[in-house]
């Protein structure tokens, strides 16, 4: 067998082990396009969206009380729909509501717009720098995010049709400490614009994507777990009285 000079470069068959072992990992952004947009669907489709749990109102992500956003010293801590909002659908044929159901696929959120006021006097910025300078008598008047989720599906359509990305905007109720959401647009993402849509970032955010629908899949899997045991317990004590009764 011939050997392989410790100093020399790995042969293929060595870069291919390391791989497998996880010693290094591949990036995203090295694979082609057409190799890239393959990959994606493959995994969003490689997943029963039916069966996976987690998913919850789209209302639910539009309403928070304790945690928030912050921005610098302003903070989104009370957020909440107006009560007449209907969201608008962009690539989806049916009726809007704030009850679809949804499950975030991306960490965090990408804020999209802000804008700050003075003394709710009128005067505004867009410029956090300007904002600070008002110090205590500037506050965050609007803001806006967007999230990527994936959507519980109502038919048999596949993971990669129910990608898509949910971009609200929120106010600031005048003279209340609170916010609530005015505006919310849940866009379908297709996966060939995946790339377009992220442009330079494209592989950190797939790699995000890929991560956290991992995540639910384990979820998942630990509660279906948890009710197969739970139900297996059930059948071992019918099946005890099954055999203890008569007729």
């Amino acid at each position: 067998m011939a050997s392989v000079d410790s100093n020399s470069e790995s042969t293929l068959a060595r870069q291919l082990l390391d791989f497998a072992l996880g010693e290094k990992r591949i990036s995203l952004g090295d694979l082609s396009s057409d190799e890239f947009d393959k990959l994606l669907r493959q995994t969003l489709n490689g997943v029963d969206l039916r069966e996976l749990r987690g998913f919850v109102p789209l209302k639910d992500f539009l309403t928070w009380r304790e945690e928030g956003v912050s921005h610098g010293r302003y903070n989104i801590g009370h957020l909440e729909p107006a009560t007449d909002l209907v969201p608008r659908l962009v690539g989806y044929e049916e009726q809007p509501s704030l009850e679809i159901h949804v499950l975030q696929v991306m960490r965090g959120m990408y804020t999209l717009t802000r804008s700050f006021k003075r003394d709710e006097s009128g005067e505004e910025t867009d410029d956090i720098k300007v904002a600070e300078t008002w110090r205590r008598t500037g506050y965050l008047n609007k803001a806006g995010f967007e999230i990527v989720v994936l959507r519980r599906p109502r038919n048999h359509s596949y993971g990669d049709e129910n990608l898509a990305t949910v971009a609200f905007t929120c106010e600031k109720v005048i003279h209340e400490d609170r916010f609530r959401v005015t505006e919310v647009v849940v866009e379908r993402l297709p996966v060939e614009l995946f790339r377009e849509r992220y442009g330079a970032k494209y592989p950190e955010a797939a790699t995000d994507l890929i991560w956290e629908l991992r995540d639910a899949c384990s979820r998942t899997h630990r509660q279906l777990l948890s009710q197969a045991e739970s139900f297996g317990t059930r059948l071992e004590k019918l099946e005890r009285l099954a055999g203890a009764i008569g007729f």
